[in-house]
């Protein structure tokens, strides 16, 4: 009477154990830029989430795919901005000159005296008005190209893809250390992680949709710095952004002269 029941105890512990799920692994690290200046900056408050390889890659795919299609249509947005921003430069700076001779011709005017001075002083504001609106038209020429290029910016340093994440399976948000810690079960996982910092007067974004496999260690240690930010098309990358670039038919466009802007200001 007893091996039968010793047979059920055997029947009963293999399935407890059968049913038992499988341990999750713990994940922690860091996330950290460095500067320019090579300092290392912590960043604290920053939700790190983690996505399933085969929830994430379709998503992937269709982004992309999207992607390559808005980066082509600001390219050519580009190309017809920065030519408006010479042209419209080129009608600043002639306007420039005209207002030149415009002063020097009201000087000897008003010298002279008499109804002249008052015809030239009628021709120097209607020119001194073409020559504002240069100024302005220059002046918007710059912010409309510098816009397409921040726009430009979002899709080639990964920014564009947080907006539309599958739900994470796991997160949690950095210490003022810039350490996190998650637990997952085995798999293949997309850490995806999004910052910014203000820098002077400009907004850093910074962005990670990183590969991590965990398979039978205990712990597993990822890092999120400069070396895997998504523009990098590192190794570890999630997004394959070089497929973004410029092709090599097509046309690159140098950026507008620096003193643009600086003449604008002068003005």
């Amino acid at each position: 009477m007893r091996t039968p029941f010793s047979v059920l105890t055997i029947f009963l512990v293999a399935s407890v154990i059968a049913c038992k799920p499988p341990p999750e692994i713990e994940v922690r690290g860091d996330v950290f830029v460095v500067t320019k200046g090579g300092q290392s900056v912590k960043l604290g408050l920053v939700r790190v989430g983690f996505i399933p390889e085969g929830q994430i890659a379709p998503v992937v795919s269709a982004k992309m795919d999207q992607a390559r299609v808005q980066v082509q249509k600001l390219e050519e947005s580009k190309k017809a901005a920065q030519a408006e921003s010479r042209d419209a430069d080129s009608s600043e700076k002639w306007g420039k000159g005209v207002m030149g001779m415009a002063e020097i011709a009201l000087r000897i005017a008003r010298d002279l005296g008499g109804r002249r001075y008052k015809e030239v002083q009628r021709k120097y504001d209607a020119q001194q008005l073409e020559y504002l609106k240069a100024m302005k038209r220059n002046v918007g020429a710059l912010e409309a190209y510098h816009k397409i290029l921040k726009d430009i910016a979002v899709y080639k340093n990964g920014c564009f893809f947080a907006a539309d994440l599958p739900q994470v399976v796991q997160a949690d948000k950095t210490d003022a250390d810039g350490r996190f810690s998650v637990k997952l079960k085995a798999g293949r996982y997309a850490a995806v992680a999004v910052a910014d910092r203000q820098v002077g007067g400009e907004q850093e974004a910074y962005c990670w949709y990183v590969w991590i496999t965990v398979s039978g260690e205990t712990m597993k240690k990822l890092m999120l710095s400069n070396d895997n930010l998504a523009e990098t098309n590192c190794a570890d990358c999630v997004l394959p952004l070089e497929k973004l670039a410029v092709q090599p038919n097509a046309v690159v466009v140098a950026p507008p002269d620096a003193g643009i802007a600086a003449a604008s200001v002068a003005h």
